[in-house]
């Protein structure tokens, strides 16, 4: 857990996994969207998911563009330039 309310899931060593139940083709995208949905279904509550290769990737894309994203999922791989 990184926060009250926020949350690093690093998904490498079970994308085979996740491969297996929702199909080769699953994407992080989607992956997100399936964690987003079970969350809004057992809780009712709304996530925003920020992508990346590294922990600090996936902070910058949620917190530059997720929160502001009407998909609320971002993914990011290199630090924008300023």
């Amino acid at each position: 857990m990184y926060s009250i309310d926020e949350s690093i899931l690093d998904v490498i060593d079970s994308w085979q996994y996740w491969q297996s139940q929702f199909g080769k083709d699953i994407t992080l995208k989607g992956g997100a969207r399936l964690i987003q949905l079970a969350v809004k279904q057992e809780l009712g509550l709304y996530l925003t998911v920020g992508i990346g290769d590294t922990p600090a990737m996936a902070k910058f894309a949620l917190d530059l563009e997720a929160k502001h994203d009407f998909n609320k999922i971002v993914h990011k791989l290199r630090i924008p330039r300023c």
